[in-house]
């Protein structure tokens, strides 16, 4: 096990996170219809669509069809929906002035986007959040702007000044992230471009923070290199050292971007993969079990417990998705999204089942308030008709069932804190442990047929008089005596046990 000598802030470790696609989860102030005149697509070169709020459409994914969210839904969410969900950590994709839905093409990083609200706006929400103890994370895109930003609009008009904010291949020609004609990559060697964005006391990294942000998600961090990221990070933590750098590694190895020095946290995308190539069956268990092994022994555990434990979220397929509806493998998955070491992050509606998923596509459609009977004031004009009793009885099941595991997050510390122990692992099945002094956890999860499973269990689980409860997968008390342990396991089920 890696240890980090940077300090990590101790809020960032021990809470739960929520990521909302800003665009796509709550309306507050004005709906779409009353709107229409903000919503620009000089990207697209053609008239922006609107969707009606449960409309999904193909081109949604090119980034120029708009739902209507905005910074005033969150803020009623936070204070009537959030807490009672107790999260703490709450992630939004940019706020910032944008040609397209996700604004990762930024027009101007010092202005709230108009479709999302203005700079009172914001205050409001960050009131709310302080108010209910969360803290708000914001998404940087500090790798690239959007095609039509002023530095890019000067540039392509020949100005040599500008020509050197962004990044030329050896031909002399404008690279752009992906090949996307829209998405010029930024030249950080530039030291304009560096006190634009962290060098200065007015840069936008510190701008937002004095704004009351607690800190920032960096978009593709990885691409903006480990000098970039010191320098980020030294100038932050000088100015609000109790801030938070997270950021978004998907093309390397998490662990890369987490010595000393870099971030403090990244999007557990390694989580993400791997666990979902278990549950759809391309990773046995044994591969399972060795690539969680791999996290442990590679990832800073200072860090590691401030990693942000994804199954789905605004640039993957939703974890229902990919395992094709099954809800008994969706929740088999947030089970070991929440007992693994790291902190778990729900993308907004996978507490509440929703059903579309794919990337890009449909894992961004708008979250369906209708489904819990107590907030159907949200967005009510959007739907035709009333959602029926099964389907809300359906909803209601994924949110009680995130609650409670949200509830034994927060219950018992071993959950948190406590060290990993691998325990069992086959072609379908996998068992570990969570040991912190004389607590401890164990899950054992079988997504293949039903069978028994013989365990050899390490000594630190044998402890003389413990007594084991099962928190979810049956109702049965766990009873231990001695290091092997021969388990019934069902079908497509999990087991969560903890000492009390």
């Amino acid at each position: 096990m890696k240890h980090s000598h940077d300090p990590v802030p101790d809020w960032a470790r021990h809470g739960i996170a929520y990521e909302v696609f800003v665009d796509s989860f709550a309306v507050g102030k004005v709906s779409i219809d009353g709107k229409r005149d903000l919503y620009r697509d000089p990207v697209y070169d053609q008239e922006p669509f609107t969707l009606r709020w449960h409309e999904t459409s193909d081109d949604y994914r090119r980034g120029h069809g708009f739902y209507g969210g905005d910074l005033a839904g969150i803020t009623y969410a936070v204070d009537h929906y959030l807490n009672d969900l107790r999260v703490k950590i709450l992630y939004l994709t940019p706020i910032f002035k944008g040609a397209s839905n996700h604004k990762y093409d930024t027009l101007d990083y010092y202005a709230i986007d108009p479709q999302f609200g203005t700079l009172e706006d914001f205050h409001a929400l960050v009131e709310a959040c302080n108010r209910q103890g969360m803290k708000l994370i914001l998404d940087g895109s500090f790798n690239h702007t959007s095609s039509e930003h002023e530095w890019m609009q000067k540039a392509v008009a020949g100005d040599p000044r500008y020509l050197d904010y962004y990044r030329r291949d050896e031909h002399g020609l404008i690279e752009h992230w992906e090949a996307a004609e829209h998405i010029p990559v930024l030249n950080h060697e530039n030291p304009e471009v560096r006190r634009y964005f962290y060098e200065s006391d007015d840069s936008v990294l510190l701008y937002w923070l004095k704004q009351g942000a607690h800190g920032w998600r960096l978009d593709v961090a990885e691409r903006l290199g480990e000098t970039v990221l010191r320098n980020i990070r030294r100038q932050m933590k000088a100015h609000f050292p109790d801030a938070l750098l997270a950021g978004e590694a998907v093309e390397t190895y998490g662990a890369d971007w987490l010595k000393d020095g870099l971030l403090d946290a990244t999007m557990n995308y390694v989580f993400k993969g791997i666990t979902t190539n278990f549950f759809i069956g391309t990773l046995t268990g044994g591969q399972y079990m060795e690539q969680l092994e791999r996290i442990i022994r590679e990832f800073p555990w200072e860090k590691l417990q401030a990693c942000w434990n994804l199954v789905s979220s605004h640039d993957t397929n939703r974890m229902l998705y990919d395992v094709g509806g099954d809800e008994a493998l969706f929740k088999m998955a947030v089970v070991f999204q929440f007992t693994f070491p790291g902190i778990p992050m729900i993308y907004y509606g996978d507490e509440l089942g929703i059903e579309f998923g794919e990337k890009e596509i449909s894992n961004r459609t708008a979250m369906d308030w209708e489904s819990i009977e107590v907030h159907r004031k949200f967005n009510r004009g959007y739907r035709v008709a009333p959602m029926g009793w099964e389907k809300l009885d359906r909803y209601n099941s994924y949110h009680e069932f995130h609650r409670h595991m949200i509830r034994l997050r927060y219950h018992y510390q071993v959950l948190r804190d406590g060290l990993f122990l691998p325990v069992y692992a086959d072609d379908t099945a996998i068992a570990y442990a969570r040991v912190l002094e004389e607590k401890m956890a164990l899950v054992i999860a079988n997504r293949g047929e039903g069978r028994t499973l013989s365990l050899t269990l390490p000594q630190e689980l044998l402890r003389p008089g413990a007594t084991w409860k099962c928190e979810y997968g049956t109702d049965e008390p766990l009873k231990l005596d001695g290091p092997r342990l021969d388990f019934p396991a069902e079908a497509h089920n999990t087991y969560l046990f903890l000492t009390a």
